[in-house]
């Protein structure tokens, strides 16, 4: 698998270690070498590509969701399921939902897609900081933007609107 992913492009070290060891759950329905590297593709990409209709899971119940799982997430220090599933089914019991409801703007917002890997599985394989940034970079974001007529934030690539939001609080001290 780390072989055929590098002849497409080259993998981070750290990045290709994370993928050896989620190699048992990225083989699930997969049918070929290269359904395997598909399915590793968020790991192993930097920026998620997010499709249309996938973000259109994103309304505003599911970025109130994304926004808490990624508050209650600092809390957690061993990533695993055990200690995952308290705070889904917290967030299940408090917007009235089921895993679904909860997974899938999850799974969205970390991988880019509605379909993959399980979200535990995806959650532990990228780990605590890695899910925080994405989490944090695309979604918290554009909660703040929400009262623009017209969602700016997505006209911006989200580097670009890091550098900008960093530059702007180092030049104003915040």
């Amino acid at each position: 698998l780390v072989n055929k992913a590098k002849k497409k492009e080259k993998i981070k070290s750290d990045k290709e270690s994370k993928v050896r060891q989620s190699v048992s759950f990225l083989k699930n329905k997969a049918k070929t070498l290269e359904d395997i590297y598909n399915n590793a593709k968020y790991i192993i990409l930097d920026e998620v590509k997010f499709k249309d209709e996938d973000l259109k899971l994103i309304d505003e119940k599911a970025k109130k969701i994304i926004k808490e799982f990624n508050n209650n997430l600092t809390a957690v220090e061993n990533l695993n399921k055990e200690n995952l599933e308290p705070i889904v089914n917290e967030l299940i019991k408090k917007y009235e939902t089921n895993f679904k409801g909860i997974g899938q703007p999850l799974r969205v917002s970390l991988t880019g897609s509605k379909f993959g890997p399980g979200l535990y599985d995806i959650i532990i394989s990228l780990g605590k900081e890695e899910v925080k940034k994405r989490l944090e970079r695309r979604y918290l974001l554009k909660i703040e933007a929400d009262s623009f007529e017209e969602d700016v934030l997505d006209l911006i690539p989200s580097k670009v609107l890091l550098q900008s939001l960093n530059c702007f609080s180092i030049k104003f001290g915040f």
